[in-house]
């Protein structure tokens, strides 16, 4: 079996959310072994993504990189959607900062709730990005 687990752990608010709804995704336990089943996700207005899935471009990465993303990087940026893996897309609205660090310790972002479980509405551009 595998673990899953955010080493370095970046809170995501999702703001149009409602505060005390809870909706959980059934995530396969091994991508290739469907023998191994599935375990249940609880999906909710707070969420943790990792940390290096969000490029912030204002940030100590954007500033060693001089404001360019990384070639071929295809997950999280400010003003950015992503794909919450078997979830929805969400996109981010307002980084909140260490006042001290200039790190982000928060992303405030709006979900989309017609993406649900990979559904790209008509019309609408695919994300290209996807994260855990």
């Amino acid at each position: 079996p595998r673990a899953f687990a955010i080493l370095e752990p970046l809170k995501v608010t999702i703001t149009n959310w409602e505060d005390d709804k809870l909706e959980d995704f059934a995530v396969p336990r091994h991508p290739k072994r469907a023998e191994l089943g599935d375990r249940t996700v609880p999906f909710g207005k707070t969420v943790y993504i990792e940390r290096g899935d969000f490029f912030d471009l204002e940030g100590p990465e954007g500033i060693a990189n001089s404001g360019r993303l990384p070639k071929g990087f295809k997950r999280f940026l400010p003003d950015g959607k992503v794909r919450l893996k078997y979830a929805y897309v969400i996109s981010c609205n307002e980084i909140i900062r260490d006042p001290e660090t200039n790190e982000p310790v928060e992303l405030l972002c709006t979900y989309y709730p017609e993406t649900r479980a990979g559904n790209t509405p008509e019309g609408e551009a695919r994300v290209k990005g996807i994260i855990q």
